[in-house]
């Protein structure tokens, strides 16, 4: 009796392929416990409002309760955070980078500048390092952006300290050339090569 040829696809595991969480979702529920926080601290002092004046408070007040402790909270910490680095770098001895000036709330205008910049091809960054130095703080949606042209902080950044640097959630314009042993980085307009062996 002949015996039918088996299918390869039965006789191996299955592979399961677990997509991974979108980014967006990982960020909203970063930072749900501290919406939720506020949420609940309005709703308290709604009700304890009720409790204490016997009626329930006013709708302005109400809606202000649950509208306006997000703004204030983001402010504080964006206030906080800036002050928070000032003093330790007081407290070290250094010097912050230069922050370019913005415009807008945010630095959307500089976002703006930047996008726009590469969209038509100008070159952006080798203007703002003109009027900056070769260090800038892009401080782009309350958060900085550190942007360096100096060879020497590239080469210690990506060879012999790169561990000590939180990479965040951008990704470096780069590539990797294994046979020279060297890392070319794009920077604006510039192409840059930093040597990982020396």
């Amino acid at each position: 009796m002949q015996q039918a040829p088996v299918c390869s696809c039965f006789t191996r595991r299955p592979t399961i392929v677990m997509v991974g969480i979108p980014p967006g979702f990982v960020h909203i529920a970063g930072r749900l416990p501290r919406l939720v926080r506020l949420l609940a601290f309005a709703h308290t002092s709604s009700r304890i409002w009720e409790l204490v004046f016997g009626k329930p408070a006013p709708r302005w007040l109400r809606v202000s309760a649950v509208l306006l402790p997000i703004p204030l909270a983001s402010t504080c910490n964006v206030l906080y955070t800036y002050l928070r680095d000032k003093r330790e770098a007081a407290r070290r001895g250094a010097v912050l980078a230069p922050q370019t000036k913005s415009r807008w709330p945010g630095g959307f205008d500089t976002l703006l500048t930047v996008a726009w910049g590469f969209r038509t091809g100008h070159i952006v960054f080798d203007n703002y390092c003109q009027e900056y130095g070769p260090i800038v703080n892009f401080r782009i949606m309350f958060e900085d952006r550190i942007f360096t042209t100096e060879p020497e902080h590239i080469k210690t950044i990506l060879a012999t300290q790169f561990n000590s640097f939180e990479k965040g959630k951008s990704r470096v314009l780069g590539s990797t050339k294994r046979s020279t042993g060297k890392w070319s980085v794009q920077l604006g307009q510039r192409n840059i090569e930093v040597s990982l062996l020396t």
